[in-house]
């Protein structure tokens, strides 16, 4: 009886042993298959950029008044030019700035750059790479912060064939703001009333009715906190293309 028992325990154990073995054995296989290969974002192989930052900061510096930018790149290959984009909403930037790439590089190379003109509230910035040809490729987004003192007025630019004019209000609480569009003689051309928000409000207004020649946007704060100014000239695109 107890030579019966011994020889099924003896049966039992060595199953055991070999199923683990076997899951063992997959277990190293999947490893090994999963260190042959990279992928960046589970889907495809990875990609090697011309560049790799290691380091991209912004920071307002009060004593200058403007926003200092320092990246740092561990290698470069075939890059041309990095362009500097800042915008005020995260979704919309605009190009303030380009430096010179060094082009080629197996050791670390620090790079600086002066937004010399930020407004205030969050201001959002990234880095886009260029190479030798053409190709681009764009960082994370950062971003900075400068206390909002007073009433600001800034990026007016016209887009759809010059028949909407963009602008942004940097306010510095929530308010009313009377909005004035005149002529250079001074005669108001449009006028409307937006509710602002604390930080930066992106507004539009069409423009299309008008006239070519140079306009003024103004903005009145109905609380009495300042007015601010602007310049456009507005030209009339023709069909043709």
């Amino acid at each position: 009886m107890r030579k019966r028992l011994l020889k099924e325990l003896r049966t039992v154990m060595g199953k055991r042993i070999k199923i683990l073995v076997a899951f063992a054995f997959t277990g190293l296989m999947v490893i090994h298959f999963c260190r042959a290969f990279s992928f960046s974002g589970g889907m495809g192989p990875k990609k090697i950029l011309p560049v790799r930052i290691t380091l991209f900061t912004a920071k307002y510096e009060p004593s200058r008044q403007v926003v200092s930018l320092h990246w740092v790149t561990a290698t470069e290959k075939n890059n041309e030019r990095f362009e500097i984009e800042r915008s005020l909403d995260s979704t919309h930037f605009l190009v303030i700035g380009t430096a010179r790439s060094i082009g080629y590089s197996r050791s670390p190379q620090h790079y600086y750059f002066d937004d010399p003109k930020p407004v205030g509230g969050e201001m959002f910035y990234r880095l886009r790479e260029i190479d030798s040809s053409g190709k681009q490729f764009q960082t994370p987004v950062i971003s900075a912060y400068k206390p909002i003192t007073s009433l600001e007025l800034t990026g007016i630019r016209s887009v759809n064939k010059n028949t909407e004019l963009h602008f942004a209000i940097i306010s510095p609480k929530p308010t009313y703001a009377n909005v004035l569009v005149s002529d250079i003689s001074g005669h108001v051309m449009k006028t409307f009333v937006v509710k602002m928000k604390e930080g930066a409000n992106m507004e539009s207004i069409y423009v299309g009715d008008l006239k070519a020649g140079v306009y003024f946007l103004q903005v009145n704060d109905t609380t009495n906190e300042g007015t601010v100014m602007g310049k456009f000239i507005h030209k009339i695109k023709s069909g043709k293309s």
